[in-house]
């Protein structure tokens, strides 16, 4: 009971992460933000311009089987994907993301959904790492979860 009370006591005490919005964590958001705009426009050029050559994207899911399946999903192929029929995709920050930046390295950790023509189809986190190159923020690599459940809508 008293290891409780004292770690009770010592997260009260914690000071929490502030996310102050100092001009390098609006440029990362706006990075991410015109990542996600791209995604929603299927617009492979747009979302090209924001990567680092060699980025690569990953999915976290859960299997027909229920179990956890992870998915790496190199450049080309995601950039292939966006291609092709217009789909109504809408991909959309819906909380406050969380942000660490240490020099020119960056993560962005942010709650997002994901609607296909006006349908909730998953929600989940996006993990955005970005390194800072000729002073503008580019996306080194790009993962999610993919929650089915859960969603609001």
């Amino acid at each position: 009971m008293v290891r409780l009370i004292t770690t009770v006591a010592l997260l009260a005490a914690a000071p929490v992460a502030a996310q102050p919005a100092d001009a390098e964590h609006v440029a990362l958001l706006n990075t991410v933000d015109a990542a996600l705009a791209a995604i929603s426009a299927q617009d492979d050029v747009a979302l090209a311009a924001l990567l680092l050559p060699g980025a690569v994207f990953y999915r976290e899911s859960i299997g027909d089987d229920g179990k956890p399946r992870t998915s790496v999903i190199p450049l080309p192929a995601m950039l292939e994907r966006m291609k092709g029929p217009k789909r109504g995709l809408s991909e959309v920050r819906t909380g406050a993301p969380t942000i660490l930046v240490r020099t020119g390295l960056a993560q962005v950790w942010t709650p997002y959904s994901f609607d296909i023509a006006g349908k909730r189809s998953h929600c989940g986190v996006d993990s955005i790492s970005l390194l800072k190159v000729d002073g503008a923020w580019r996306i080194a690599s790009f993962g999610w979860t993919a929650e089915p459940e859960g969603c609001t809508k």
